[in-house]
């Protein structure tokens, strides 16, 4: 399984932004349930945060950002972590 460091930002807020924005812990959640999401932080004064997401590949990766309600709506960066001894 690989884990990565999700940096996300929404680009602009307005009506549209904000009802995904409200989807998003209900998405969380799911993720959580399935062993997905590792953690998760807001970051203060943002819209916006980070999540580390254990998957097993790159399509697992790219099939739940896709799967984000603020997929269209954010800006992604997106770090490969390694387990460090």
């Amino acid at each position: 399984m690989a884990q990565f460091l999700i940096k996300w930002k929404i680009k602009a807020v307005n009506q549209q932004s904000l009802a995904a924005i409200l989807q998003m812990p209900e998405y969380f959640n799911e993720l959580k349930k399935k062993n997905i999401l590792e953690h998760r932080y807001h970051i203060v004064g943002h819209h916006g945060g980070f999540i580390i997401i254990k998957v097993s590949d790159h399509t697992e990766l790219e099939k739940n950002l896709a799967l984000m309600p603020i997929y269209n709506i954010a800006k992604f960066k997106i770090y490969p972590l390694t387990q460090m001894s």
